[in-house]
């Protein structure tokens, strides 16, 4: 092997691997959500709307972890009864929360940024955590499914005790 065919080799190489780097960068490229919920939440504090007082609520946090922003659509909830009616079909029910309260939507994620939502953990909700698989999240742009994250029944707090309002 002469000069001339190793910087050939060298060249097919480093240009192979240029173009794989280029596909890795474009796959992963884009908002890239994460999402966490916490059960059992309560609102205190001296400006908290009478409302919202002595409910319990799910918070639905997302980051934008990814190199673009994105729109945040909706919040929302999803049962399922087993857990291959997740994997096949659709769930048995959905629904969307009109005014996540502590947050507007439509809201634009940028890189970086944190979002959170809140859902009213009444019966019906605590129902479907009791009683099958039940997720919450958001629908948000570039994305047909929605970004979500299971409320297993452990994280269900049964009895809190009440917080002095500050």
């Amino acid at each position: 092997m002469n000069a001339t065919d190793f910087a050939a080799w060298l060249g097919a190489l480093t240009g192979s691997l240029a173009l794989l780097w280029d596909i890795f960068k474009w796959l992963n490229s884009g908002p890239q959500l994460t999402v966490s919920a916490s059960a059992g939440m309560k609102i205190f504090g001296n400006f908290v709307p009478e409302i919202l007082r002595g409910k319990k609520f799910i918070v639905v946090s997302v980051n934008n972890i990814g190199s673009n922003k994105t729109t945040i659509t909706h919040l929302l909830g999803e049962y399922y009864s087993i857990l291959f009616n997740k994997l096949i079909i659709k769930p048995i029910s959905v629904f969307i929360v009109v005014d996540p309260a502590i947050s507007r939507i439509p809201h634009v994620l940028e890189p970086g940024e944190q979002w959170q939502g809140l859902i009213e953990q009444n019966e019906n909700v605590e129902n479907m955590i009791r009683t099958g698989y039940f997720y919450c999240g958001i629908h948000y742009l570039f994305s047909r499914k929605p970004a979500l994250k299971r409320i297993v029944k452990q994280n269900i707090i049964e009895t809190q005790p009440e917080a002095p309002h500050a």
